[in-house]
């Protein structure tokens, strides 16, 4: 990694400063995570990466290894996250592609990281060298989608990353029929992560007081949807603590929830409100002007 000096010696202007910060940041994380981030080196690896990724999410067709190879091959963003001292031991892998120019944005497009792996910052780390990378070539924020009903990847993307959702897009992929999202709607919000500014972990969004619950958690683990008081311009929406549990154990509740969230959001959005932050007890924070 090459870090460029001013014409006259002197110390690197503030874009050499912030890409050498990313790249430090990145680095510390993976290490203090105990991976390390690479591209992989030939068809071998990159199946490798394919087969984790098949591994996480069950799905034959998320990318396929000639797509992987391919888009590596042209440029993208094909990384495999492995233990340090063998890159043939791999526990998570990402692929990404450049947006139109105009938006000078990489778009992830997967990113899987080993069940028996998460809790580590593992997600963190690939994150930050995902933002190190796009920097060094000179894009200015990461986009990707999540699904808003799994509360750690709203902690990790709205909190600890700090990116803001631009989007909901309802039923976006269709049916997959994978062992993640089974044959229910695809439901994703699409995040933007500006990554040209230095970055920070960020803390949990502040419960307002009297901030009014409009889908909440019911003592059966159900979601209770509520109306939304005339005139908020700041309300709490709940997920399920554990949604992916419950698809595995209750489907039928997975999928109330899914509806239930869907019925929420939509005229939310259509009212004015934004996401703004998730709480440290699961809440999607929404505020604006209705």
């Amino acid at each position: 990694m090459m870090v460029a000096m001013t014409d006259d010696g002197g110390p690197p202007a503030p874009g050499a400063r912030l890409l050498a910060e990313a790249w430090a940041q990145a680095q510390d994380l993976c290490r203090a995570a105990g991976v390390a981030v690479s591209a992989p080196e030939g068809p071998a690896q990159v199946a490798r990466a394919v087969a984790v990724l098949r591994e996480i999410w069950g799905e034959p067709d998320a990318l396929s290894a000639t797509a992987m190879r391919a888009l590596q091959h042209v440029g993208g963003y094909v990384m495999t996250v492995h233990e340090p001292a063998d890159p043939a031991v791999v526990v998570g892998a990402s692929a990404a592609f450049f947006a139109a120019p105009q938006h000078r944005r990489l778009h992830s497009h997967v990113t899987g990281v080993r069940a028996d792996r998460r809790g580590r910052h593992v997600g963190t780390a690939l994150k930050l060298h995902q933002r190190a990378w796009a920097l060094e070539r000179g894009l200015d924020a990461i986009s990707w989608t999540f699904d808003p009903l799994v509360g750690r990847n709203a902690h990790l993307n709205l909190t600890r990353l700090g990116a803001r959702v631009e989007a909901y897009l309802p039923d976006f992929y269709g049916a997959t029929g994978d062992l993640v999202n089974a044959d229910g709607p695809t439901d994703r919000f699409e995040v933007v992560w500006d990554i040209a500014r230095p970055w920070a972990p960020g803390t949990p969004a502040e419960r307002p007081p009297g901030t009014p619950v409009v889908l909440a958690v019911s003592p059966d683990g159900a979601p209770s949807t509520r109306a939304v008081p005339s005139g908020a311009d700041r309300v709490l929406v709940a997920v399920p603590r554990d949604v992916e549990s419950l698809r595995a154990r209750q489907p039928d509740l997975a999928r109330e929830w899914r509806a239930a969230l869907h019925g929420t959001l939509v005229p939310l959005l259509a009212d004015g409100l934004a996401v703004t932050g998730f709480t440290l007890d699961g809440h999607y924070l929404m505020e604006g002007s209705r």
